[in-house]
């Protein structure tokens, strides 16, 4: 390194080699499991059946809510409500002792 202007002789600058790191090596993945092609078979099988059921029997509480059902009341949007509230007493003002 050199700071200022440059002299009439270049300075040498010792280089040091870095050793590069080696790359570690990744670790080897794991084998997929086997599956037993009977058991896929199987469990797509119930999900079939399963949503044939669902979609020919609806539920007989139609959901839990009821969402097109309109609100009571005179028709005024449920966020537009006047709440009141009570006053309260406020304390005295501190006296300023001379």
């Amino acid at each position: 390194m050199q700071f200022g202007p440059p002299g009439a002789k270049p300075v040498l600058v010792n280089e040091q080699r870095v050793e590069q790191a080696k790359p570690e090596p990744k670790p080897l993945a794991k084998p997929a499991a086997k599956i037993d092609p009977k058991l896929v078979a199987a469990a797509r099988e119930l999900r079939d059946r399963w949503l044939e059921h669902v979609n020919s029997n609806p539920l007989l509480s139609n959901g839990k809510y009821d969402v097109s059902r309109a609100l009571p009341g005179d028709g005024a949007s449920s966020t537009q409500r006047v709440v009141a509230i009570p006053a309260t007493p406020l304390l005295p003002a501190p006296s300023i002792a001379a």
